[in-house]
């Protein structure tokens, strides 16, 4: 039995007047179909109480897997809570109508005030759930898009443009009234204590009571292949009378695509995002949908045509902004018995010329029952898919109906998915529940500040990171991409040097995710025939392309960190295969395919003859590396091939010494272009880099410091983890650190010094003074090396809970958030930046930063490390007893005996390196594998030995005391 939190009180609003619907369309829990009864609004209501959070229970070493009861870090829009199943929830209680702590400051005109939730299931299914009601599903297969948006806004210059729903709620047709599940369908000031909504791993969940009678719906992304949330609809029949109802299951398609837009800030040119939004809506004109309904397979489905398709478009592998050859959509019931006795196809046979969408009256008459086939303009997104079963429901009982919604990668028609999904529909729930709780990460550091929360997030981290993992076609891998306002407003997925930390954080969590993000960067490498050969672009975008953003057409981190994470992925999961993998060049469609081996060494071609090395003889800048607009900090010269990057150097010092020695045994050649960078760079660095008091960030053309009157955290960082720094230079920059740029919610990244430092440069003006987890999972693992102590400090810091104690008022940094936050000195601490090109408050939710940031700095603290040979496990806390399971590996380990065990993607011999207990550090030991005593090896506090690795399978291993003769 898993502990449970109690809901959390005080949170909904309380009507002061009497009870009845104003925002909502929908009457109480006995009420019919209509408009508000009475015109209540928010000035109407009572302000929200905000309820206590300080509760959190310790952690047990022992079960690291049972969350404990913990609402600290919940802030003001709901409670983190414990499900059923054992897995994190968020249960969000606020009434986003009127309650601020569910809007969010945009330079937008309209208000921002619709949270929202991140549904996944790592397999290329990504959807999200909005606190008002609507479940809408995201494709990254065919270029960036919904396929059912959820579009409320009224656009004055096309008041007739309906309102799009998204679905992921009901209607209950119950004789005379028909009942809604969506949130702002139920009335004003009864809504909040009418509906419970939880945001779980993988699903939403609503409960909404209806006086006699109550409905849970979960929507959720299955474990399975098929691209189709389900929902499962149960309603509870709380009278002493059989009740024979309708059930309709509706989803609005608004297929919604995102051609890029580079300028997309309202502070930049007021107005721009309305006029992106209904350029990105006219869209649909260029295509017509084919919908059709087969009765006796009681699937509904849509296949969407273009008009004409553009010179150069000949099919599916065509390179395009957009997709002109969508994937069929589809709704279908799921449940053997569950007979269909109405379909709807088209918005106006539901809601007939109601542009709001109101909950219709006449769904228990309208509706046709056969099959047909239709053919509707794009134009306006008129599609819907709907369809109503009876449901019967006995006294005091409670009946279930499921049903799919999602599109068919690849084209074609659904029966196959559907009817896989129904052979598993009853189990599919507790399926999925089952395998996240093998997919998550689960850790325990009993006694440590907040140990019961961060239990939670470090679970609820990897669920989100997996959770936005999406699938592309045309370079035929999955990839864990940024997320973000850069994913879902820009419509671009990067940059490549982001991908590889991303597929970093998941080398411990779900490798296979790791290895085809990082094959999808090397699928992005242009082709020997392209005009820049070998190079990486800045970003992806639409079908098979890419964009540079005019500026970044030579951004140059990725050769250096793809290598870097390419060498930590072989070293950690031993899956040596991976150098030999083919993968093609970029385009497809120049017949160019190379080895990874190859791709590594045509990218340091690239990195020595392309770029080569800049200012003071450290790598060149490009036009820009991992942190963007940088070069606008300065007004002297500087070139692409003549400004140097002491951040890329610090990506060389990191993550070359490791590459170079895995490929030595298959390309010499290169192994040895690898080490001597890596060399002159340590030079460098200690010849040039070093400042006085702190490390450079680069230099211009003319040899002066970039940006001096700039302090930089990644320089200082990497410089650390490298090594390249002694332990008394080392605790110096980590002081500085602490003293000039640490603040309650990390450190941030780039501070000014001085008074007098005016701004310079263009629009691409970095953030200063902001907060940036990316670069402070690096701070993390350094402060580790000097003190566990400030490490677990800094792990805390970066963390959503801290946010959430710092900034409770803002609903982005609970559950979700951004990729930085303005530091304390900004106008609107602890937000996230808006400025002239990209105003990350548009979309201030899903940028997989805030949740792989984490990952990767619990790797550094625990001291998980690749090696050659085989693996480092360099425990760097503030206590020795603790637990943390990643799926791929485990340790546990209390004061007197350390254990875990390693699953390696292949089959070889590893060689192990464990630091161990003090307790353990003297006298005779005994090592197991697999519960046979094996040889072992000292040196210091390290104890090494061997451990046959089995693909795919758990190898056990433990350290303990020898007892006996």
């Amino acid at each position: 039995m898993n502990p449970k939190l109690a809901p959390m009180a005080g949170l909904a609003l309380v009507a002061l007047g009497g009870a009845g619907c104003g925002n909502g369309t929908q009457e109480g829990a006995d009420g019919g179909v209509g408009g508000a009864s009475t015109d209540l609004t928010c000035a109407d209501l009572e302000g929200p109480v905000r309820a206590d959070t300080s509760q959190c229970e310790d952690v047990d070493a022992a079960y690291p897997y049972l969350l404990v009861p913990c609402l600290r870090g919940s802030g003001w829009a709901g409670a983190w809570a414990i499900d059923a199943d054992g897995l994190p929830a968020y249960d969000f209680t606020a009434e986003q109508r009127c309650d601020p702590a569910a809007e969010h400051w945009s330079p937008r005109a309209t208000e921002q005030r619709d949270p929202i939730h991140l549904i996944g299931n790592g397999r290329g299914l990504v959807a999200m759930a909005h606190a008002s009601g609507g479940v809408e599903v995201y494709t990254q297969d065919r270029g960036h898009k919904w396929i059912n948006r959820v579009d409320t806004w009224l656009d004055p210059e096309m008041p007739d443009y309906p309102q799009q729903l998204g679905g992921g709620f009901s209607y209950i047709v119950d004789g005379a009234r028909t009942l809604s599940t969506r949130f702002e369908d139920l009335p004003l000031g009864e809504a909040a204590a009418q509906q419970t909504r939880r945001f779980g791993v993988g699903y939403l969940e609503t409960v909404t009571d209806f006086g006699d009678l109550r409905v849970r719906r979960r929507t959720f992304a299955p474990d399975h292949h098929a691209r189709a949330l389900v929902a499962e609809v149960e309603i509870e029949n709380l009278s002493e009378t059989t009740r024979a109802l309708r059930l309709v299951e509706l989803w609005d398609v608004n297929i919604h695509q995102l051609p890029v837009e580079l300028a997309t800030s309202d502070l930049l040119a007021p107005g721009v995002t309305e006029r992106i939004d209904r350029k990105r809506r006219a869209l649909m004109a260029e295509f017509e949908h084919e919908i059709r309904y087969d009765a006796d397979a009681r699937i509904a489905w849509l296949e969407t045509h273009a008009r004409n398709l553009p010179e150069g478009i000949t099919g599916r592998g065509s390179i395009s902004d957009i997709d002109y050859f969508p994937d069929p959509i589809y709704l279908a019931a799921l449940d053997r018995d569950a007979s269909v006795e109405s379909i709807w196809l088209v918005d106006t046979e539901i809601w007939g010329t109601d542009p709001e969408r109101s909950v219709p009256a006449n769904l228990d008459s309208s509706g046709e029952a056969g099959s047909r086939t239709i053919m509707v303009d794009g134009e306006g997104q008129q599609a819907v898919l709907a369809m109503r079963v009876p449901i019967m429901v006995p006294a005091g009982g409670k009946s279930t109906r499921r049903f799919a919604f999602g599109y068919v990668p690849g084209g074609g028609a659904p029966d196959a998915d559907v009817k896989s999904l129904r052979a598993l529909a009853p189990e599919l729930a507790s399926n999925t529940a089952d395998s996240w709780r093998q997919r998550l990460v689960w850790a325990a550091f009993p006694g440590l500040q907040d140990a019961g929360a961060m239990q939670r997030e470090i679970a609820w981290a990897s669920y989100n990171a997996l959770a936005n993992v999406t699938f592309d076609e045309y370079r035929g891998h999955r990839v864990l991409g940024q997320g973000g306002s850069y994913k879902y407003i820009h419509g671009l997925d990067g940059a490549f040097g982001d991908l590889a930390l991303f597929a970093e954080s998941m080398l411990l969590v779900d490798p296979q995710v790791a290895k085809e993000t990082l094959a999808y960067c090397f699928a992005s490498q242009h082709a020997s025939a392209d005009p820049t050969p070998w190079r990486y672009p800045y970003a992806t975008t639409g079908v098979g392309n890419f964009n540079d953003v005019i500026i970044y057409y030579d951004r140059s981190d990725p050769y250096f960190v793809v290598p870097w994470i390419t060498g930590e992925y072989v070293a950690l999961t031993r899956d040596h295969e991976l150098l030999n993998a083919q993968i093609p060049y970029w385009p497809s469609s120049a017949g160019e395919s190379g080895t990874v081996l190859n791709h590594l060494s045509r990218t340091m071609e690239y990195a020595s003859q392309s770029l080569g090395l800049g200012a003071r003889g450290f790598v060149a800048m490009g036009t820009g590396d991992y942190a963007d607009g940088v070069l606008n900090l300065t007004e002297e010269e500087t070139t692409p091939h003549g400004t140097s990057s002491l951040y890329n150097a610090g990506m060389v010092v990191n993550g070359f010494p490791l590459i170079a020695d895995i490929v030595a045994s298959h390309d010499s050649a290169l192994s040895t272009e690898m080490s001597d960078l890596y060399d002159s760079q340590v030079v460098a660095f200690e010849a040039e880099g070093w400042g006085g008091e702190w490390f450079r960030r680069g230099f211009a053309d003319n040899g002066n410091p970039l940006a001096p009157d700039f302090l930089f955290l990644e320089p200082q960082v990497l410089a650390i983890l490298a090594g390249i720094v002694d332990p008394v230079r080392r605790d110096q920059l980590l002081q500085t650190i602490s003293n000039r740029m640490e603040t309650d919610i990390g450190a941030m990244s780039t501070v000014l010094l001085t008074d007098n430092g005016d701004e310079v440069g263009g629009i691409d003006l970095p953030q200063v003074g902001g907060i940036w987890p990316v670069a402070n999972a690096w701070l993390t693992e350094a402060y580790a090396l000097r003190d566990p102590s400030a490490g677990w400090n800094s792990f805390i810091h970066n963390s959503l809970t801290a946010h959430a104690e710092a900034h409770p008022q803002i609903w982005y940094g609970i559950w979700t958030g951004p990729d930085s936050y303005n530091g304390p000195d900004s106008e609107r601490p602890g937000e996230a930046d808006a400025h002239l090109v990209t105003a990350l408050t548009d979309y201030p939710a899903l940028n997989a930063h805030v949740h792989t940031a984490l990952l990767r700095a619990l790797m550094g603290l625990v001291g998980i490390y690749g090696t050659p040979t085989g693996i480092r496990i360099d425990p760097r806390l503030p206590t020795e007893t603790f637990s943390i399971v990643w799926p791929r590996l485990s340790v546990r380990s209390q004061s007197d005996a350390i254990a875990g065990a390693i699953t390696a993607s292949a089959t070889e011999l590893i060689e192990v390196g464990v630091t161990v207990p003090t307790a353990l550090r003297q006298g005779e030991l005994l090592v197991t594998v697999d519960s046979e005593p094996v040889a072992y090896r000292r040196e210091d506090a390290i104890v090494w030995f061997e451990l046959d690795g089995r693909r795919e399978t758990s190898v056990a291993w433990s350290i303990a005391r020898a007892t006996g003769p």
